[in-house]
């Protein structure tokens, strides 16, 4: 059986569920095949590092000193700016803005057209909702929605 990288291609793992991606990644046996890939239309500042298996889509931005981590998206026109930390396994759906020094954990999803003000942390496994103006820190676990975000509670049936 002939494998990717013995054709000389790099892997690509593009699943948008956060959890099966960073699955899928975890059972590969040797993942410095995984690489990043960018799109010609993106921008990634020279000083950011983008971990391996992430994906930079379309008009994307990665500014000076951002650091994305491995299994990522940055989707369409998506901005994570200066001095930005976003954690492994992480979506910035598209038109998102993570401004200057936004700290996102692991498998966290910033909706769509949302937009984290400048300092803040956003933890682990959150949910930020569409078009959300996230003005305080968030905790690990949690979902916030509106303008200003503001926790949301679901209740089970």
């Amino acid at each position: 059986m002939r494998t990717a990288r013995a054709e000389g291609l790099p892997i690509l793992v593009a699943i948008g569920d956060n959890a099966r991606r960073a699955s899928l990644y975890a059972s590969i046996r040797e993942p410095d095949w995984v690489e990043a890939i960018v799109a010609s239309s993106a921008t990634v500042a020279d000083s950011a590092l983008v971990g391996r298996g992430t994906t930079v889509h379309h008009h994307a931005h990665i500014g000076p000193n951002a650091r994305v981590g491995t299994m990522a998206i940055i989707n369409t026109r998506a901005v994570v700016e200066h001095d930005c930390r976003v954690g492994d396994g992480t979506h910035v759906a598209p038109g998102a803005m993570l401004l200057g020094g936004v700290e996102v954990g692991v498998g966290a999803l910033i909706g769509a057209g949302a937009t984290v003000l400048p300092g803040l942390k956003i933890g682990n496994d959150t949910v930020v909702g569409a078009h959300a103006l996230v003005t305080r820190d968030v905790e690990d676990g949690s979902t916030v929605v509106g303008s200003p975000a503001t926790s949301t509670r679901t209740r089970s049936i």
